[in-house]
């Protein structure tokens, strides 16, 4: 709280206006204390002070997201597009792309799940982060599994297992995994075995 108030008696300051750093910290502070939209309006100005550097994507990624979380849903849709069109190929933008994914999904409106999977493999296939990597490829066997498709999640979670054995969400993906497989194979693995 300290960090919030000395940050606003600076806000309006050349301090923050030159040093991105500072207002990366700033913006920070505001999303901790749950300041969305003042949140929102100091990534875009982050963004603005940082234009043309790869970490302008996140900036506006980090933006659009502070919108979300202020319950404008609209806007950060908008924002979200507006990364991918103005970063393309940034870390940022496949974020703003995994999020309208799960948006999409969220509401029912990803037609039926297929392109929603599909989506969640490009981003797990060409993301620049291996934890994003990790994150759309678990969603893409997640979509599937509760679209009911479930030899398609099936053989998504097995992908899953190969390609991101040292990963942080192994054991969701087992679990997934043994919940899909018919009683006679789940009987099968080694006794005492856990994940």
């Amino acid at each position: 709280e300290q960090a919030d108030v000395a940050y606003r008696r600076v806000g309006g300051r050349r301090l923050l206006r030159v040093h991105p750093w500072s207002l990366a910290a700033y913006a920070e502070t505001l999303l901790a204390h749950d300041q969305y939209r003042e949140a929102a309006a100091r990534y875009r100005q982050l963004a603005q002070l940082i234009a043309g550097r790869p970490e302008a994507g996140l900036a506006l990624y980090a933006a659009a997201w502070a919108k979300l979380a202020a319950g404008d849903k609209g806007a950060a849709m908008l924002q979200l597009s507006e990364v991918i069109n103005s970063c393309p190929g940034s870390e940022g933008a496949f974020r703003a792309r995994l999020k309208i994914n799960d948006l999409l999904v969220l509401a029912g409106k990803d037609r039926g799940g297929a392109d929603a999977v599909r989506i969640y493999r490009e981003i797990a296939a060409h993301a620049p982060s291996f934890g994003l990597r990790q994150e759309a490829a678990f969603k893409a066997a997640l979509t599937a599994s509760l679209q009911g498709r479930r030899s398609e999640a099936v053989e998504e979670l097995d992908a899953f297992l190969r390609d991101f054995a040292s990963g942080s969400l192994c054991n969701e993906a087992m679990a997934r995994l043994l919940e899909l497989l018919p009683p006679p194979v789940t009987e099968m693995r080694t006794p005492g075995f856990s994940f």
